[in-house]
């Protein structure tokens, strides 16, 4: 099973600020077959050879097969008409293991009617088979690639990574992902008074966000302000840029609840990223 995001697509721009999401978090499902037919002009010599003139790239075609809420197979369905979607985290036949979040897409054409329908009446459960037509890259005849609108953490060794504690952590090791960008700690965090938290956003369109943090815990910006004492009993908003880093402080004194990181962009972001880390106060 693998987790799908669709978008509007740029076209030719390939630019995350001209793409629109439609549909977070459909479930792939079904064994999908990619049908790759060579564009070639085939003729038969008058000696009855064949003789073929080859084109760049071939067409390569395939259905992808969704399972979705009642909200998404209806966006979708009203999106099909642009024609051009960007579907990003779908497997197209030959693929490698999914990699999450999704920050890349690949641009697709709608060649022929969507099915869309409840699976089983009463259930809200749907089911979308769209038919599509992927954009190829010149140079190595793979399905293209695109930056989506989404927030990401930066890569080390092309994981993600969140750093407690002075530690690099992979977010795909450590963190357990569910529905809607939402990731949260396998393990608790236990520290006798405060622990420290560092991150690096990434996000391809040029709009700003914010990195919100939320929790019952007192939380310091680094670097403080004048006087020391920027300190936030419940919510602290910081506003960043793609790139930059992000530390913070976290006090325990009066920590009741999981702190709850979440990484959101300021427009039309709609996809976001939230990082749910238990932390509980040792003796």
């Amino acid at each position: 099973m693998r987790f799908v995001d669709i978008y509007t697509d740029g076209g030719a721009s390939n630019s995350a600020d001209s793409m629109a999401l439609i549909a977070a978090d459909c479930k792939q499902v079904g064994t999908p077959v990619m049908k790759r037919t060579p564009n070639a002009k085939r003729y038969t010599m008058a000696s009855g050879d064949p003789l073929a003139y080859p084109s760049e790239l071939d067409a390569a075609t395939c259905t992808v097969e969704l399972e979705c809420g009642y909200a998404q197979a209806d966006a979708i369905s009203r999106t099909v008409r642009n024609t051009r979607l960007c579907i990003a985290g779908a497997h197209f036949g030959v693929d490698t293991k999914q990699a999450l979040p999704l920050l890349h897409g690949t641009p697709v054409l709608v060649t022929s009617g969507a099915d869309i329908c409840e699976k089983f009446s009463g259930t809200g459960i749907y089911s979308v088979k769209l038919p599509v037509q992927i954009e190829l890259d010149a140079e190595t005849g793979a399905p293209a690639s695109h930056t989506v609108p989404a927030v990401g953490l930066s890569m080390t060794d092309n994981e993600p990574m969140i750093t407690i504690n002075g530690t690099d952590e992979q977010l795909r090791k450590t963190f357990r992902y569910h529905r809607n960008g939402y990731w949260i700690r396998k393990q608790p965090v236990i520290a006798a008074s405060s622990f420290t938290l560092g991150f690096v956003p990434t996000c391809y369109s040029g709009a700003p966000y914010f990195w919100v943090l939320r929790g019952a815990a007192s939380i310091m910006q680094e670097p403080v302000s004048q006087n020391n004492t920027w300190i936030f009993d419940q919510n602290v908003v910081v506003q960043g840029t793609h790139g930059s880093s992000v530390s913070l402080s976290v006090s325990l004194a009066t920590q009741t609840a999981p702190l709850e990181v979440y990484v959101i962009r300021q427009t039309y972001a709609k996809r976001e990223i939230r990082i749910v880390i238990p932390v509980y106060k040792g003796v």
